[in-house]
């Protein structure tokens, strides 16, 4: 599999709005506003179906004048024959008809052309078969919008016609009786044939007073209404979502015994099926027989009440579909060598015709062929001197249209802009396949490309649960216009990737993120060649449950993946979400910082621990995205690292008195901690005000009936770690214990990711974050601020408050053990000894990977000193003593003395806190 593009899902302002409104994930109101549901009041007519939202049938142009031609038509004990078609629609709608009739003690015909000899629509011979039985009313279903022709031969045969149709009228209406057709009012929703004989079965069914099985006026057909919207692809949004709601509520209440058999063969499970089911289960049954030759069977099927006769009819079609099956399996691999030297020719469109193929299966390999070459496809079943034609096309690029501008080459054609078929003599085959390319070349060249697949949203791996899978499968049913929602997560790391099934037909994958880990599996997918095990990609996945040796679980259902894409902070920066959000300015620091920001350049920022300036580049490199101009000075960087950036000109954030800055720069402000003691006052120094008095401040010491406690109040809790390890194992810690609260780690790899917790957070869902102290999660809108270990200043508390209204409460964990002093002097001479035995004899010693914390800040008061010389080789120093001669004094570094002033500070900080308490 190579890598497959798509777009960046849609982030509506909208949707957390939404969410909050209708308290779901705002995952789910995006989906519901792509689905173009954009108030609470359509989410929940879309949630939850009520018949009420049933659409009357009297707004169906003509079905009054239909109904009222077929009470007559009762009431004077007149014949009537039901003119149907031989797909599942229109099988549906012709048992609709006849169940309803037969529940008004009316005996009718029922005429279904054979696809092969007649073809689809409304065709001489079955008005003459009319005439036979005695039939003087004709009443079409799923067809005879376009019969003007016979509609005449209908007349001058002194047979009444009422057509009821879904299908595009031609230019000129047939005369009838009646014609029912939604295309005739706008405004209407796109019902499928079946729904608009339900509409007719409802008008008469209400004129008679027939009871209304859960409040739904022909309610007992309900299945089959659903049955067909499902078979026919309509658009699953309004009515036809309604009515296969309630029908397969209805499917599964009052069983009928033809459906029961078919789902027996088809392996569906007891119950409530779902459309995909039915889709995947049932329909193909039904089809199969009308595809191979004479309906009837899948027409008695659906009407019978005997379960045993139910059972061998179910046999006989599950012997059709699999003989269908056998077939279309020959004529794809035929059809397939041919699309592939049709492509290597340059093909822009395809067409492919050859004799021996069957006109009853070849629309099925078509779409397979525009879903995998993404180009319009016709494919031709050629007998004798002509052949019969089925089409399907991609989105913006309309079938129909182009089979009119190719009409001179054709005998006739039909159909829809995604689908339709045609007739054609054999010698034009080749003119059609000229012409079909070159209108497909020009409106390829004007319509814009579009992308394989279309995400619905992006999403967290904290998101994927148990409450969103529910959320995702209310949304269903799931067909045209409603499809199942297709997820995105960006910059997942692949732990382990493995080909299994058959011949290793299929992708499994282990994925980490966010802490946590998901496993993965791609149903006939390869992991692209240019991906491998330890690299980031972007996934686009369907949300599903899985069931594995009885254990239920979660998985993600792949589409396609791609090396990760990341994009620019500043691209996707939260700014505005929170100034959007933020009702009043708040004084935390981090509003502080960044108010001052906005305001005016800012020179420096200058704090009294070290520690506080890695927060402190960290949050605003988050906040900033690409356009954060500050480099952090703290004091472990060596003396030709701090030169070389401070060639660089730009603003720095740096500790007191490690840096020295009686100057400042031009009229440039500096932002200056409360804590820094010693520097002149100026008007443009700006001084970072405390929020959280040393006395505000709580203990505690278990951490999980504190985090149970908030969290019972409602509180959203931030609970900072020491590091990242510390985090990740609390996050699984808290997990097994806070059951029914989803916990969510910042370990966020990914800008994007920082908005979606925002707004996740915002919404309600995400009660607890777990972040580290390095990392302050300033768009986390916390009530509470827990740090689960003790910190080292009031800064390092001050710089983890999120940008929120009112300052959070801040609970601190103490222990005894928590301030233990450390005598630096001696932890330096060790180190040293430890130095001169790692480069005895001259020799250079190699510290890889270079990232303690205080190993750093030793090595550079040793260099400072003119001890050691120290060299960068990547993510390597290689280290080299320099002889001395004499005392070497500690407080000649300045880097010692911030060493021996944080410690001071934070000593200060534990006696104000815990000691004096």
């Amino acid at each position: 599999m190579s890598s497959i593009g798509w777009t960046e899902p849609p982030l509506n302002a909208e949707r957390l709005a939404l969410a909050r409104e209708l308290h779901i994930s705002p995952v789910t109101a995006q989906i519901l506003l792509n689905r173009g549901i954009d108030t609470a009041a359509k989410a929940r007519a879309f949630l939850y179906p009520d018949p009420v939202n049933l659409i009357s049938p009297e707004e169906l142009p003509g079905l009054t004048a239909a109904g009222e031609r077929v009470i007559q038509a009762i009431q004077k004990g007149e014949k009537i024959l039901i003119h149907g078609d031989y797909d599942v629609d229109g099988l549906a709608a012709t048992a609709i008809i006849l169940e309803t009739l037969a529940r008004l003690g009316v005996e009718a015909e029922a005429y279904i052309p054979e696809r092969l000899s007649e073809g689809y629509g409304l065709k001489e011979k079955g008005l003459k078969k009319a005439l036979e039985l005695n039939c003087s009313l004709v009443l079409t279903v799923d067809c005879g919008i376009t019969s003007v022709k016979e509609a005449g031969i209908a007349r001058e045969q002194g047979l009444d016609l009422i057509i009821t149709d879904h299908h595009r009228p031609g230019t000129s209406l047939p005369e009838a009786v009646a014609v029912v057709n939604p295309w005739l009012t706008p405004g209407l929703p796109p019902l499928c044939g079946a729904g608009v004989a339900f509409k007719l079965a409802q008008f008469l069914s209400k004129h008679f007073h027939l009871p209304a099985p859960d409040g739904v006026a022909a309610g007992w057909v309900l299945d089959l209404a659903a049955l067909a919207t499902i078979a026919d692809a309509v658009p699953l949004v309004g009515e036809n979502r309604l009515l296969v709601q309630l029908g397969l509520k209805a499917m599964a209440r009052y069983p009928r015994p033809g459906l029961q058999a078919l789902g027996e063969v088809a392996g569906l499970p007891a119950g409530e099926w779902t459309a995909r089911e039915v889709a995947f289960g049932i329909v193909p049954r039904l089809n199969a027989c009308g595809r191979l030759g004479s309906a009837f069977p899948a027409l008695e099927i659906l009407l019978t009440p005997s379960p045993q006769r139910a059972w061998e009819l179910a046999r006989h079609l599950q012997q059709e579909n699999q003989s269908r099956r056998y077939m279309e399996e020959s004529i794809a691999a035929e059809a397939e060598t041919m699309a592939v030297a049709a492509m290597a020719e340059g093909a822009k469109g395809l067409v492919l015709a050859a004799e021996g193929w069957h006109p009853g299966v070849i629309g099925i390999i078509a779409s397979r062929l525009v879903e995998k070459y993404r180009c319009p496809v016709v494919l031709i079943a050629v007998m004798g001197d002509r052949g019969r034609g089925s089409g399907r096309s991609l989105p913006g690029i309309n079938l129909n249209e182009i089979f009119a501008g190719c009409s001179s080459h054709l005998l006739g054609f039909g159909g829809h802009a995604l689908a339709g078929g045609l007739e054609i003599e054999r010698r034009q085959i080749p003119a059609f396949r000229e012409a079909f390319d070159r209108i497909v070349a020009s409106l390829m060249a004007e319509a814009p490309p579009m992308p394989e697949i279309m995400p619905d949203a992006a999403v967290l791996f904290s998101q994927l649960d148990w409450e969103l899978l529910r959320e995702l499968e209310s949304l269903a049913p799931f067909g045209e216009g409603n499809p199942p929602p297709l997820l995105v997560y960006n910059n997942a790391r692949i732990k382990t990737a493995r080909q299994v099934g058959n011949g290793g037909a299929h992708l499994k994958l282990t994925l980490s993120g966010e802490g946590r880990q998901m496993e993965a599996i791609g149903f006939n997918l390869q992991l692209p060649p240019e991906v491998s095990p330890g690299d980031r990609v972007d996934l686009a996945f369907y949300l599903e449950r899985d069931n594995y040796l009885g254990k239920e679980g979660l998985r993600l259902s792949l589409a396609a993946l791609r090396p990760s894409q990341p994009v620019p902070l500043a691209t996707w920066s939260y700014k505005e979400q929170v100034a959007a959000t933020a009702t009043a300015t708040c004084s935390t620091w981090p509003r502080q910082l960044t108010d001052a920001l906005a305001a005016a350049p800012v020179a420096r920022i200058i704090l009294a621990n070290s520690s506080a300036v890695r927060q402190c580049y960290n949050g605003l490199k988050r906040w900033e995205g690409t356009e954060n101009n500050f480099l952090p000075i703290p004091p472990w960087i060596g003396g030709k690292s701090l030169n070389r950036l401070l060639n660089e000109r730009r603003s720095l954030i740096t500790c007191h008195p490690f840096w020295s800055f009686e100057a400042v720069r031009g009229r440039e402000a500096s932002v200056v901690s409360f804590l820094v003691q010693g520097i002149e006052e100026k008007r443009s120094l700006i001084k970072l005000q405390p929020r959280c008095a040393p006395e505000q401040l709580m203990l505690f010491r278990e951490p999980l009936p504190l985090l149970m406690g908030l969290l019972a109040e409602g509180q959203k809790v931030l609970l900072y770690e020491r590091d990242g390890v510390q985090m990740v194992e609390a996050a699984k810690r808290l997990r097994g214990e806070v059951k029914d609260v989803s916990v969510a780690v910042d370990a966020f790899s990914d800008p994007r990711h920082l908005l979606l917790a925002r707004e996740e957070a915002l919404s309600g869902r995400m009660p607890l974050l777990i972040a580290r102290r390095e990392v302050p999660a300033w768009f986390y809108p916390a009530d509470a601020v827990v740090f689960n270990y003790f910190p080292d200043s009031l800064e390092e508390v001050e710089l983890a408050l999120p940008l929120v209204e009112k300052t959070p409460r801040v609970y601190i964990r103490t222990l005894e053990e928590d301030w233990r002093p450390t005598d630096w002097r001696r932890e330096l001479i060790f180190f040293y000894r430890q130095l001169k035995i790692g480069t005895g004899n001259g020799s250079r010693l190699y510290i890889m990977n270079n990232k303690g914390y205080h190993l750093r800040w030793y090595l550079a008061i040793f260099e400072e000193l003119g001890l050691i010389q120290v060299e960068n080789q990547g993510t390597d120093l290689a280290i080299k003593l320099i002889p001395v001669t004499g005392r070497t004094n500690l407080m000649d570094s300045r880097r010692y003395r911030q060493l021996l002033a944080e410690t001071e500070i934070s000593r200060q900080f534990y006696r104000q806190i815990a000691g004096g308490r």
